[in-house]
């Protein structure tokens, strides 16, 4: 198999607060451990009421084969 890198962009929306951003890279072995680690990542920061409240994180990610 080839490996494949994950491109992930984070932006984090905070009532009074600028917007931020954060990004993380990974490899994976294969595209299909590389898409699912790019879908969790999103549920992660997403998925909970209490950082519902607190803030919005749109996720985006890419993987591409190295």
């Amino acid at each position: 198999m080839e490996p494949y890198i994950l491109f992930a962009l984070m932006t984090i929306q905070a009532p009074s607060r600028p917007d931020r951003e954060v990004t993380w890279t990974a490899e994976f072995s294969s595209e299909p451990s590389c898409e699912a680690a790019g879908s969790a990542l999103g549920r992660k920061f997403i998925s909970t009421p209490r950082m519902q409240q607190r803030f919005v994180a749109v996720v985006n990610y890419v993987c591409i084969k190295k």
